[in-house]
């Protein structure tokens, strides 16, 4: 009989016990949350209070300016002290300043971006202000939203334009404006809607032409495919690399173009089919 009741006690005290942690602990988990929470604002407004005060230090600012500074810069110039920040930045941190006409927006970033790196490739400007990818046999791959796209250019204001590398199924003319909006809908996450600019797009004749050189592209397709011909849908026939007029019934297949915002980044990779520039959609306002 004792021993019945030495074992009832004892299960009604590890009973006791474990409702007692389930509902301590969510309420010493959500006030250690709000913590941190608080802790990583201040850290990110001070951060970005820092990239301010360095922004409107410099002497040229225009109207359409964009500034990449680094974190660990900002510490060595004095805008800021690697004691306030505590670990709340890495060697990789950045603060990306995009000013529209006036407004002034700040973004944290962990990588470098796309801007960067393809200007540490080598690739230039040209008369048009463009940075462009042309011929064929480029490092220009870039992986985004777990796809692969090929980098066609980066504009003056650093917004980059890509297009999926491989052409979907074939589809009708009457078709394409439906499916590129359910492509959008359904296969892009919230992250990476953050960084699309605009609708996705079919690829224009003149963008197409300059990526042309000596008389190749790394634009291909195993079949034939859409392109868009003074607001008008031509199908490019693969084996001459003909634009023809096409009907509703006809059929051939799409590769997405999309522009981006000029916050896209690159978490790691040298642009190689092997080693494809990963965009990251992670962004901190």
């Amino acid at each position: 009989m004792k021993k019945k009741r030495i074992i009832i006690n004892s299960l009604l005290l590890i009973f006791t016990f474990i409702i007692g942690i389930t509902v301590i602990y969510p309420e010493i988990s959500k006030n250690k949350s709000e913590i941190n929470n608080v802790s990583f604002d201040t850290i990110k407004a001070d951060i970005f209070k820092s990239a301010e005060d360095k922004y409107n230090s410099d002497t040229k600012v225009l109207d359409s300016e964009y500034k990449v500074y680094k974190v660990s810069d900002l510490i060595k110039e004095g805008y800021i002290t690697k004691k306030s920040i505590k670990d709340g930045y890495d060697e990789n941190s950045k603060v990306l300043v995009i000013n529209e006409n006036g407004k002034i927006k700040y973004y944290y970033i962990n990588g470098d971006t796309l801007l960067n790196k393809i200007k540490n490739n080598d690739i230039k400007q040209n008369e048009d202000g463009l940075y462009l990818f042309k011929g064929d046999s480029l490092n220009n791959y870039v992986s985004f939203n777990q796809e692969i796209y090929r980098l066609i250019m980066i504009d003056e204001k650093s917004s980059a334009y890509i297009i999926k590398d491989i052409c979907s199924d074939n589809i009708k003319k009457s078709n394409i404006d439906e499916y590129l909006s359910s492509y959008y809908n359904d296969k892009y996450n919230k992250e990476a809607k953050k960084l699309i600019d605009g609708k996705l797009s079919i690829i224009d004749s003149e963008t197409y032409n300059k990526t042309m050189q000596d008389n190749e592209t790394y634009i291909k397709s195993q079949k034939d495919m859409w392109i868009k011909d003074n607001d008008e849908y031509k199908i490019m026939i693969i084996d001459t690399s003909e634009m023809v007029d096409s009907k509703d019934s006809d059929k051939a297949c799409v590769k997405l173009y999309i522009k981006l915002k000029n916050i896209a980044f690159v978490e790691k990779g040298n642009g190689t089919q092997f080693d494809p520039y990963i965009l990251s959609t992670q962004i901190i306002e």
